[in-house]
């Protein structure tokens, strides 16, 4: 499991919403992913709280609360 610094943990820019889909961009790297990209853990690794990610590709924290 990652462990974080809460200092280090930011909000998703939210993105469009169509067809079931939901998008948000990295908010230290503005790549964007999709909702479920979470749920299966395609870019985004868990941590010690469910609400907070990991992005693979810059290594900083997401609050997908």
């Amino acid at each position: 499991m990652v462990t974080f610094n809460e200092k280090d943990v930011k909000e998703p820019i939210p993105g469009a919403c169509f067809h079931g889909e939901c998008w948000y961009k990295c908010p230290w790297c503005g790549e964007a992913f999709e909702y479920y990209d979470i749920v299966f853990e395609r870019g985004l690794i868990k941590t010690e709280n469910p609400k907070i990610y990991q992005h693979k590709k810059c290594g900083k924290f997401i609050n997908m609360s």
